[in-house]
């Protein structure tokens, strides 16, 4: 699988754009929204999990960005991809359509209430490129 390329991430709505581009790509919008609000809060530069050891490398392992995505169990995915909105919601996403959901620990949690929630994008003519500019 090929690694997104970094992007400048300008201000917009993470949530708007997690939801448009997974509904673009096929992914259950609802679904990927709650993983990301559930993982970081939608805070593209959240870092978590550094309590945690690493079992394959046995350093301390931390979990970066809005999709919280580990150094651990990916280290291929380096920090100006894990911490930009775009980049890591394409990676995420990517991950999400190959079947790959049990890999956040919210996934569980986000399948029993996706059924209640609702996503509402910023408007019908959202378009994910106007708000985010790649490099």
């Amino acid at each position: 699988m090929d690694i997104p390329s970094p992007a400048i991430v300008l201000p917009a709505i993470p949530r708007d754009y997690v939801a448009a581009h997974a509904a673009k790509l096929g992914v259950d919008a609802d679904l990927a929204v709650c993983i990301a609000e559930h993982e970081s809060k939608f805070q593209a530069d959240a870092l978590g999990d550094g309590d945690l050891i690493c079992p394959l490398t046995g350093a301390p392992q931390r979990s970066r960005g809005l999709f919280q995505i580990s150094d651990c169990w990916h280290p291929e995915v380096p920090d100006d991809i894990a911490f930009s909105v775009t980049s890591a919601t394409e990676w995420a996403l990517s991950r999400m359509k190959d079947g790959h959901l049990s890999e956040w620990s919210t996934y569980g949690s986000c399948k029993k209430s996706v059924g209640a929630r609702t996503v509402r994008v910023a408007s019908a003519n959202f378009e994910p490129s106007r708000v985010f500019a790649e490099e």
